[in-house]
């Protein structure tokens, strides 16, 4: 089944995306990556989601789709996040993202 990502998960991504690259490449080299990523208007599905839920942790790992509206280009990619209840809301702790590796 396909799921179109609502705006709270994709504002999701966006955090955890960049708290990711927040360690791993200096600012403006971050903002240029979302500037060329966003300029070609992604949507993004999830095509597949497992859901397991622990005492007060959550793990959310699946398959997902996003199609590039600018130039009709598809990237298909796996993603995990894994989360805490604090008593009051879930929090993100760790968060992966890669596109798929490429079929030979």
């Amino acid at each position: 089944m396909s799921m179109a990502l609502n705006e709270l998960e994709q504002k999701r991504c966006e955090r955890a995306m960049g708290a990711l690259l927040e360690r791993r490449r200096p600012p403006a080299e971050k903002e240029d990556y979302f500037h060329h990523f966003l300029e070609n208007r992604p949507s993004g599905t999830i095509d597949l989601r497992t859901i397991e839920l622990g005492c007060n942790t959550a793990v959310d790992a699946g398959l997902y789709t996003f199609t590039f509206a600018k130039t009709g280009a598809k990237v298909s990619g796996r993603y995990t996040y894994t989360y805490r209840w604090n008593g009051s809301e879930w929090l993100i702790t760790s968060h992966h993202s890669s596109a798929m590796p490429e079929k030979e």
